[in-house]
C-alpha cells in the first residue's frame, strides 16, 4: 500500500485528521490476501450499505464515502467541492463490535456501534466518526 493510500485510509475512519504532515503507523498489521469474507452476521448485515461521513475543517468541507457490499467486498473515496480521490477498493469483515477494513493488504480493525440509525466509526472517544447510511 502506498503511504498516500494509507494515510487516505486512516483519515476516511478518522484515525488522524486532514492536518498537513500526520502520520498512521499501521505498519505492522499485515494480512495476506485470502478470500472474501460471507457477511452473515447480524452485526454485519446492519453495516450493508453506502455510508457517508462530513467533516468541516475551517472552510473546507470533506465528504468520504464508504460502501460496504453484503459480499465482504468495500470501496472508499472523498469528495471535496473541488476534487474527488481515486477509489480505494478492499475487504471488510465484522467481529464482535470490531469492523475491520482491509486494503491492499494493510488492516484497519476499530470498534464501532450503530445508533439511531448512524454508524459510530471508530467508536473511541475523542475520535468518533458519525457515518449517515445514505443508500442500501
Amino acid at each position: 500500500m502506498t503511504k498516500k493510500s494509507a494515510l487516505f485510509v486512516l483519515a476516511l475512519v478518522g484515525l488522524i485528521g486532514l492536518t498537513a504532515g500526520c502520520r498512521g503507523d499501521i505498519s505492522g498489521n499485515r494480512e495476506d490476501a485470502g478470500t472474501i469474507p460471507t457477511i452473515d452476521t447480524e452485526n454485519a448485515r446492519v453495516l450493508v450499505g453506502h455510508w457517508r461521513k462530513t467533516t468541516v475543517m475551517y472552510e473546507n468541507t470533506t465528504d468520504s464515502h464508504l460502501v460496504l457490499d453484503g459480499n465482504g467486498v468495500m470501496t472508499a473515496w472523498e469528495v471535496t467541492a473541488s476534487s474527488r480521490s481515486p477509489t480505494t477498493s478492499g475487504k471488510w469483515s465484522v467481529e464482535d463490535k470490531d469492523l475491520t477494513l482491509r486494503l491492499e493488504g494493510e488492516i484497519i480493525s476499530r470498534p464501532f456501534t450503530i445508533y439511531k440509525g448512524q454508524l459510530i466509526f471508530p467508536n473511541i472517544p475523542n475520535q468518533r466518526g458519525f457515518w449517515e447510511k445514505i443508500a442500501q
